[in-house]
């Protein structure tokens, strides 16, 4: 008869804040560790409910933070391709789409200002939604202007968290931040916010009925974003 593995302990990641717990959601994608990330998984969704049930804004506008990196470092290279590990990343992005909108009702009208002062500004961003990351020598091209004026155009939009820029190996990628995607959804392309409220809840944690009935039973009249607006 064999012997069963001992059953490893999660307990420590309780301890955890939301960067060190993506962290670790980074280690256990690099190790596939399905395992690991089902853990991880029901921590953060945890996190996200807890944060919006006590109207903890700071600590959203943190795990915000936190997924855009995330996200940007999972979909580059070999790492999206991991079929386990991706529905995870699928359903921690809808889970972001939520927590985007419940702080969409804190305007980014500083970041929107910065992002009129320039003429390129607009095409800046609907070019990084487009393509999701890019290196500044490609948005020149792009763009028709520069790498100076390009350069100028980053440091500005950094600032104000419009864009985040990463040094991977030898190249510099661009791609939007948090204030950038609040700024794409709130003043440049409204419908997708709507379209997102529509579905987003519907699909949100399908098989987590636990977490889905302490939603609604907080929140019976509807989306939990409903009543931060």
């Amino acid at each position: 008869m064999q012997s069963q593995s001992p059953r490893k302990d999660y307990s420590n990641l309780l301890k955890l804040q939301v960067q060190e717990l993506l962290s670790h959601a980074q280690n256990s994608i690099e190790n596939k560790d399905l395992e690991a990330l089902q853990h991880i998984d029901l921590l953060v969704k945890r996190y996200f409910c807890k944060s919006i049930v006590r109207n903890e804004f700071e600590k959203l506008e943190t795990f915000s933070k936190h997924m855009v990196k995330l996200f940007s470092w999972f979909n580059r290279g070999s790492k999206a391709k991991w079929e386990e590990g991706v529905p995870i990343i699928r359903k921690w992005d809808t889970i972001f789409e939520l927590n985007e909108l419940i702080l969409g009702s804190k305007s980014p009208q500083q970041a929107y200002k910065e992002m009129q002062k320039s003429y390129y500004g607009e095409k800046l961003i609907k070019l990084l939604i487009e393509h999701k990351m890019l290196k500044p020598s490609e948005i020149a091209e792009k763009l028709g202007i520069k790498k100076q004026q390009v350069s100028a155009l980053l440091g500005r939009f950094e600032k104000v968290g419009l864009i985040i820029r990463e040094v991977h190996g030898k190249n510099v990628w661009v791609s939007l931040g948090s204030e950038g995607i609040r700024v794409y959804k709130k003043f440049i392309e409204p419908k997708y916010t709507q379209k997102i409220e529509q579905e987003a809840y519907a699909k949100l944690f399908p098989q987590d009925s636990l977490v889905t009935l302490e939603l609604v039973r907080l929140h019976p009249k509807g989306p939990v974003f409903a009543s931060t607006r």
